[in-house]
């Protein structure tokens, strides 16, 4: 049952991850790679990115990186 479980998380974070290539993949055609996120009027980042990974992303070209630290460590 364990493994039936652990493989339904991976594919449902393959999913997740899939979509998120996606969506960035669109948002830099569309806004370009030097265009700002973040959350207006406050001094934070991507806060779970940052936490984990110690990556700021200031712009969408920084995304690019944290979706690359992803890849690497899912299965």
């Amino acid at each position: 049952m364990s493994r039936e479980v652990m493989s339904a998380a991976i594919r449902g974070a393959q999913g997740f991850f899939k979509e998120a290539e996606e969506s960035l993949a669109a948002a830099l055609k569309e806004r370009g790679a030097d265009c700002e996120v973040g959350f207006p009027e406050t001094a934070f980042y991507l806060p779970m990115a940052y936490s984990l990974m110690g990556i700021e992303a200031t712009k969408l070209a920084d995304l690019e990186t944290i979706l690359a630290h992803c890849r690497e460590i899912l299965p």
